[in-house]
């Protein structure tokens, strides 16, 4: 629905049925009004008001007794550093005690750039206040997510039951929108990308840096004419110069970076003027640990305490104001987003978040290092637990080869740890080829 009166029609339905987010993004719009004084003191009132609430968790008050944070909270900014930052395995370890609770209105589930499956639940207003951010986004580049088309290149389409795919195709029409797969992604299928685009016509195009570049390099390469969008999203993966130049090049629109995860939605994203990405004012607390790891607290999460949570990137919050009316804080510089991208003989593209997905279609998985011995030949490290079952190995390389053709061999090998570097960081994909992947075993 790309007329005018279809935009009226998929606009209508949804802000009715979507008043509470209405509520939400006129609650984010009014902060523009606060000085930062003022903006600082929002902040601290509605994370003070979650460290009361979290309180009624036995591990999270323990963990906030013993660093002395008193039931009065906490002042200022400042002393926002005394509350001990969560992890990953913290929140694993204690995921019975949050699923009982009341306010686990829906569960997620992530593996992101770090190979360790990790389960959340949300509360019901952060999923409220996770939307009305990302409409707040896209107007920032002059989109309106309840109307204008959109078209996003991700990594694995989810197929489901009769009803599920019903429920998902209805969605879709109404929020006019479509989502394609990009894993597995070879020369034919970005051709017939690059058609449907022009048939489709989308407002707004996103995706993986990774996936946008190939259609670019396609669509150049073979000189195929395609649609112009009025914006390109990259999100999920480090975004290089030469990436933003060439699907600029190709496509005629302009690109925006916007950094995001599973746990929070969008993080922060690029305006119209393309400067600092902005982060939500009203939606996080985001710091730059001893380390240089991010740590982001989600003011609207009342399910899973992501407070000064290490979200496992490196990066550097900063603050400012923009002519497109954003004044608060922004996401400087972004490290550590960078996903390896494994290219087999057959040319086709396997992003880390293919094996990420791939190794949750089966239990038991809790870590996992991929090493590439050739374009052919790839050795899957998993740390496993008692779920796990031999027969999860055949499944696995099935999936694999659903994806990059039947000529590629996946060896998933059982560790009682994964390696990591001397810096003491996990690195995810492992490149073994010899000679930058000259066909052969690699041993």
């Amino acid at each position: 629905m790309n007329s005018t009166l279809g935009r009226i029609i998929c606009g209508t339905a949804c802000a009715m049925g979507a008043r509470d987010v209405i509520r939400a993004g006129r609650e984010m719009q009014s902060v523009a009004r606060l000085d930062r004084d003022g903006l600082v003191a929002l902040q601290i009132d509605k994370l003070n008001e979650l460290l009361k609430h979290f309180r009624g968790v036995t591990f999270y008050r323990k963990l906030l007794d013993d660093a002395g944070v008193t039931e009065g909270g906490i002042r200022d900014m400042a002393d926002v550093a005394r509350i001990p930052p969560v992890s990953k395995a913290m929140i694993s370890e204690h995921l019975s005690e949050l699923s009982g609770r009341a306010e686990a209105y829906r569960s997620g589930s992530t593996s992101g750039s770090t190979g360790v499956n990790f389960r959340f639940f949300q509360s019901r207003e952060m999923a409220v206040q996770r939307t009305a951010a990302v409409r707040r986004c896209l107007a920032s580049v002059d989109v309106e997510m309840w109307g204008d088309c959109s078209v996003s290149v991700w990594g694995v389409v989810q197929r489901g039951g009769v009803k599920t795919n019903f429920v998902r195709a209805v969605k879709r029409f109404l929020l006019n929108t479509d989502v394609w797969q990009g894993v597995g992604m070879d020369d034919g299928m970005a051709v017939d990308y690059l058609r449907r685009l022009g048939k489709v016509k989308p407002r707004v195009l996103m995706g993986y840096p990774s996936y946008l570049r190939r259609l670019a390099e396609v669509g150049r390469d073979r000189e195929i004419e395609t649609h112009a969008p009025r914006a390109i999203i990259c999100s999920g993966e480090a975004m290089l110069d030469t990436d933003r130049s060439l699907i600029e090049g190709y496509f005629g629109g302009p690109v925006y970076n916007r950094y995001g995860s599973c746990e929070f939605g969008i993080i922060a994203q690029q305006c119209r003027e393309r400067g600092e990405m902005h982060i939500p004012p009203t939606r996080f607390i985001v710091e730059r640990g001893d380390e240089g790891e991010l740590l982001i607290t989600d003011l609207d999460n009342r399910a899973t305490p992501f407070i000064r949570y290490a979200v496992g990137d490196a990066g550097t919050p900063g603050w400012g104001s923009c002519s497109c009316g954003h004044y608060g804080a922004d996401l400087l510089t972004l490290d550590g987003r960078m996903h390896d991208e494994i290219r087999t003989a057959s040319g086709r593209m396997l992003p880390g978040q293919f094996w990420t997905i791939v190794t949750k279609t089966v239990e038991g998985i809790e870590e996992l290092q991929l090493v590439q011995r050739s374009l052919s030949h790839f050795e899957l490290r998993v740390k496993v637990n008692e779920s796990y079952r031999d027969e999860s190995a055949g499944v696995i390389q099935k999936k694999v080869c659903e994806a990059a053709g039947e000529d590629v061999r996946v060896d998933v090998v059982r560790v009682d740890e994964i390696e990591v570097t001397s810096g003491g960081k996990r690195k995810f994909i492992i490149n073994a080829m010899e000679d930058g992947g000259v066909e052969g075993d690699g041993h």
